[in-house]
């Protein structure tokens, strides 16, 4: 079983290499800037970009023409092989040698959630796989110093895998009465805190909450949670979004897909139900309730993962790991049906494959590198600066700072910002510029960030703003709107 599953990873290595998408998350562009900068200043992961620069350092000694974004993107690709293995090593030490191991490996490869985070330069791929790792070492009953070092170094990658280390800590204080793996870890992380909050002269107690205080991650209670938490869960097995029309419209070929997949989908489920009923009918209630022990350190960190995930207005981000956590307490358990598993990961396939993976590596559907080119254009011809104003201020703002950081003949005269400091200004003089902007009239697709911000409320305000610099045509004031509906 491992020669096969090590032959699949290679497979599925060669292809996500092929289809890394062409277009990159605000964060991913920030990430690459700061690393170049040698910014390592990133309280909520402390070690993701001095590791990463490390790593990549001997590629570019080799390759020196390299894009940096798109290594450190490979990066990831690669971590994300090792992570797959990692966990199905993980169900062989459950379930030896068992078909549904490899499925289970194939359904987390090809989760939405999975797909998109390991393909991009993101933080969320390297603490899971040392999640994995002090997971692996708690089943193996090896040296409880292992698990505890493991999930440790998660939550320095990425201070959300907390609460991977808190579900492993909790349950061995309830049932061993063990304390001390949490004092240790606690005191470890603690430490390296102070070190880094003294190096960066910041009070260490505020380094857990520094994105927060920034702004950065959403937190409350109220309708957003219960809206959005169900559709990023979902989310995080299968794509659903707006560019989902815009990909229909391109390759009216896949209506065909979609619906032949419909058709196959139904029927194979006709026959997996029926097994499934079968099956469910041979599994007692008392061994399912076995199972369901609140303090199994694995049912804990799912709950913490999710409630947290919860908290965070249903951020998908924090929800990446839920699916193999999920599947390796069903693997466990002997909950996992192999049929339905199979069916599901080959749904899984197609699905994001043509609607995300395939489509991701043609198309920037933000078209950032467009855009910004065209407004360049603009700037040179009129021989004037630009402000461009736009919801999508950070991945503009990344992007122009990345060209200008690894391109010698880069030469953006554009200045961005958010809709809601335009809407904040007062008496801002744009007479000396060009005023653009692509939040009028645009019907983009509704994501969550829009609706999170409330960006689609600040509209009406921000058009009367905006038309009021369009009533002064005295050049050098130029403002007019650029539409982006029409990408491709």
């Amino acid at each position: 079983m491992k020669q096969k599953a090590l032959f699949i990873l290679l497979l599925y290595l060669k292809f996500r290499i092929d289809f890394l998408p062409l277009g990159h998350t605000g964060d991913g562009w920030g990430y690459a800037c700061e690393i170049l900068k040698h910014d390592f200043f990133s309280p909520h992961h402390i070690l993701y970009k001095p590791f990463t620069a490390l790593i990549s350092w001997p590629i570019f000694s080799f390759f020196p023409q390299a894009s940096p974004i798109y290594i450190f993107s490979l990066l990831n690709v690669i971590w994300s092989v090792i992570v797959l293995y990692l966990f199905f090593l993980i169900l062989e030490i459950i379930n030896p040698s068992k078909e549904k191991n490899i499925w289970a490996m194939v359904f987390v490869a090809f989760g939405f959630g999975f797909i998109r985070y390991s393909g991009e330069n993101e933080t969320y791929i390297l603490p899971i796989l040392f999640g994995l790792l002090g997971t692996y070492f708690h089943l193996k009953n090896a040296n409880i110093f292992w698990t505890y070092l493991f999930l440790s170094i998660a939550v320095l990658f990425h201070q959300i895998h907390i609460f991977w280390l808190l579900g492993f800590a909790i349950s061995d204080i309830i049932q061993h009465k063990n304390w001390k793996p949490l004092l240790i870890s606690s005191v470890s992380i603690v430490s390296i805190y102070v070190g880094y909050a003294m190096h960066y002269s910041i009070t260490w107690y505020q380094l857990p909450f520094y994105d927060v205080q920034q702004g950065q991650v959403n937190t409350s209670l109220g309708l957003k949670n219960f809206i959005f938490t169900p559709i990023n869960f979902v989310r995080t097995f299968i794509q659903i979004h707006g560019d989902m029309l815009l990909i229909l419209k391109i390759h009216k070929i896949y209506l065909w897909v979609v619906g032949g997949m419909i058709i196959v989908t139904t029927s194979l489920f006709y026959s997996r139900v029926i097994t499934f009923i079968q099956s469910i009918k041979s599994i007692s209630l008392k061994k399912i309730s076995a199972h369901l022990n609140i303090f199994n350190p694995l049912i804990l960190t799912i709950l913490l993962q999710f409630l947290f995930a919860f908290y965070s207005e249903g951020n998908a981000e924090f929800m990446v790991m839920i699916p193999m956590l999920m599947l390796i307490w069903l693997c466990q358990s002997h909950l996992v049906i192999t049929p339905i598993l199979k069916s599901l990961s080959l749904i899984l396939i197609v699905w994001n494959s043509i609607f995300y993976i395939i489509p991701s590596k043609q198309f920037d559907f933000k078209a950032v590198a467009r855009i910004a080119k065209n407004i360049n254009e603009i700037s040179k011809q009129n021989n004037l600066p630009v402000t461009f104003i736009t919801q999508n201020n950070i991945i503009f703002s990344n992007y122009i700072e990345y060209n200008q950081l690894t391109s010698k003949n880069s030469n953006f005269n554009i200045t961005v910002k958010s809709i809601d400091d335009f809407n904040k200004e007062s008496n801002c003089d744009y007479s000396k510029c060009i005023l653009l902007t692509d939040a009028l009239n645009n019907n983009s697709s509704i994501d969550r960030k829009s609706m999170v911000s409330g960006i689609n409320n600040q509209s009406e305000v921000f058009s009367k703003k905006f038309n009021q610099h369009t009533t002064a045509i005295v050049r050098p004031n130029i403002a007019q709107e650029i539409k982006i509906t029409e990408l491709y």
